[in-house]
């Protein structure tokens, strides 16, 4: 593979990480306001404790959706911090190998 060729694997990696975090960041409060919607409609009438379990699943939901985006996000964003920094030095200075 020529460097052209491995710099558009490394884009099209650290783009697949980063794109695919904002979508995850943007389907939690998504998550979080139909789940409100559809708790507040009240199609059925859940007991107390049932409505407590919806809304602790709600907020898990949303919790879980909203910090896996931003993990997905910040590890593309370092992942592209790493290729641009080896690609200033010459790809030297990661490797600890003698």
């Amino acid at each position: 593979m020529d460097k052209n060729e491995e710099r558009k694997q490394q884009n099209s990696t650290e783009n697949l990480l980063m794109f695919t975090g904002m979508a995850f960041l943007v389907a939690g409060p998504v998550f979080f306001f139909l789940m409100q919607m559809a708790i507040n409609a009240r199609q059925f009438s859940p007991g107390e404790d049932m409505l407590y379990l919806l809304e602790f699943v709600e907020l898990c939901g949303a919790l879980l959706l909203t910090v896996s985006g931003a993990m997905l996000i910040v590890s593309g964003w370092m992942l592209a911090a790493l290729n641009a920094w080896r690609g200033l030095h010459g790809g030297e200075g990661v490797r600890t190998e003698d």
